[in-house]
C-alpha cells in the first residue's frame, strides 16, 4: 500500500467518523446546540441533517479534486494540504448547520416553558470499578514496553555505526544517523512520553470525573456515562497498544530487522487501533447516547441552556468553570476548557514535542 493510498484512507476515515457525529451526540444536542429532547424529531432538524450529508459529499468531491491536482507534490505535503483543507471545509459544513439550528431555537424559543437544572451524580462504586480497565491496560503496555526496552539495550552493541530514520514510499532509506545512545533510544523515550501522557490523562479522568447528566432521566444518564468512561478507557488502552507496536516496528526497521519498512507497515498498528476505537465509539457513542439502558422515572427538569459557553458549538470556554477537561460537544470523547490556563499548558507542551520531534528527524 503506497503513501497516497494511506493518505487517502486517512481521509475517508474522517468524512466517515463525521458522518456519523449527528448520531453519536446526546439527544439533548443538535450539531452542538442545546435543545429539548422532545424536538429531535422535529422536521426542520430532519432537513438540517440532511443538508448535513450533502455537504459532506460537497467535500468528498472537492477531496478527490485536490487528490487529483496534488499528485505531483511530494508525499508528506500532499498529505498535509489533503488533510488541512478536509479540515476546513469539514468544520464549514458543520458550522452552516450549527447556526442554522442555533437561529430556529431562538426565533422558536425553543426553551421556554422548560425548567432547566445541572446535575452531577458520581457513585464511588463506579470510580472503583473503572480503575480495573485502566490497570489491566496498564500492566499489558508497560510489559511490553519494558520488553522493547531490554530488547533495545541488548541489541545495541550489535547495531552498524549508522541507522536509518527515514525511508521513501518504496520503503528505500532517505537518512541516515551514526549511532549514538541517544539516537538508539530517543524512540524509546518517545514512546515512554507519549504512553505516561496518556495515562496521566486517565488517572485525572479518573480522579476528577463529572458526569454530564441529563436531569430529565439523571439515572439512566448516570448507568450511559459510566459505561461510556468504561469503554473509552478500554479504547485508550488499545490505542496505547497499537502505539507500542508502531514503536516496535519503527526500532526493527532501524536495526534492519525489518527491510524496505513502507508507511503501512510502521503505521498499521495504530492504524488498526483508531479502527477498533471508532468501533467502540461508534456502538457507545458521546456519553454512552446509543447504550440501552433501563429507563427511569423522568423529572421535568430539561438539561441547562448552556450554549453560552460553547463558542460556535466547539470551544468550550468558561473562565467560572475550574475543570480544563470537558466532554465535546460535538464528537466523542472531552476537549479542553480553553479559559483554563492549564489548557494552554498543555497545547504548548504538545507542540514543543512535535518541534523537538521534527528536529530531530531533521
Amino acid at each position: 500500500m503506497g503513501p497516497n493510498l494511506l493518505s487517502d484512507g486517512i481521509a475517508f476515515l474522517v468524512l466517515l467518523t463525521y458522518a456519523f457525529m449527528p448520531y453519536l451526540t446526546p439527544k439533548t444536542l443538535a450539531f452542538g446546540v442545546r435543545i429539548p429532547e422532545e424536538r429531535q424529531p422535529d422536521p426542520f432538524l430532519q432537513q438540517v441533517r440532511r443538508d448535513y450529508f450533502i455537504g459532506l459529499f460537497v467535500v468528498l468531491l472537492m477531496t478527490i479534486g485536490i487528490n487529483h491536482y496534488t499528485h505531483s507534490l511530494t508525499e508528506n505535503f500532499r498529505f498535509l494540504i489533503t488533510l488541512g483543507v478536509l479540515f476546513v471545509l469539514l468544520m464549514g459544513n458543520y458550522e452552516i448547520a450549527h447556526t442554522r439550528v442555533e437561529r430556529r431555537k431562538q426565533h422558536e424559543q425553543w426553551y421556554q416553558g422548560y425548567p432547566e437544572a445541572m446535575m452531577a451524580i458520581i457513585e464511588p462504586e463506579d470510580v472503583k470499578t473503572l480503575r480495573k480497565p485502566f490497570t489491566l491496560w496498564l500492566i499489558v503496555n508497560a510489559f511490553f514496553v519494558f520488553l522493547l526496552a531490554v530488547i533495545t539495550i541488548g541489541v545495541y552493541p550489535h547495531l552498524p555505526k549508522t541507522l536509518p530514520i527515514h525511508w521513501s514510499s518504496q520503503g528505500f532509506v532517505e537518512n541516515r544517523v551514526s549511532k549514538t545512545w541517544w539516537t538508539v533510544l530517543q524512540p524509546l523515550f518517545t514512546l515512554v512520553v507519549v504512553m505516561v501522557g496518556i495515562s496521566l490523562f486517565e488517572i485525572y479522568l479518573l480522579s476528577h470525573l463529572r458526569p454530564d447528566i441529563d436531569p430529565h432521566n439523571p439515572q439512566a444518564s448516570r448507568m450511559q456515562y459510566f459505561l461510556f468512561v468504561r469503554r473509552m478507557l478500554h479504547a485508550l488502552g488499545i490505542v496505547q497498544f497499537g502505539i507500542v507496536l508502531s514503536f516496535g516496528l519503527t526500532d526493527f526497521s532501524m536495526w534492519g530487522w525489518i527491510k524496505h519498512p513502507s508507511s503501512i507497515i510502521l503505521t498499521g498498528p495504530a492504524l488498526l487501533a483508531v479502527l477498533a476505537v471508532m468501533a467502540i465509539t461508534f456502538v457507545t457513542g458521546q456519553e454512552g447516547s446509543r447504550l440501552a439502558v433501563t429507563p427511569h422515572d423522568n423529572t421535568p427538569y430539561r438539561h441547562r441552556n448552556d450554549d453560552a459557553q460553547w463558542k460556535a458549538g466547539l470551544w468550550y470556554y468558561n473562565p467560572s468553570d475550574p475543570k480544563w477537561l470537558v466532554t465535546k460537544r460535538f464528537g466523542v470523547g472531552w476537549t479542553l476548557n480553553f479559559a483554563h490556563p492549564i489548557s494552554w499548558l498543555m497545547i504548548g507542551v504538545i507542540l514543543a514535542l512535535v518541534i523537538v520531534s521534527i528536529a530531530f528527524h531533521h
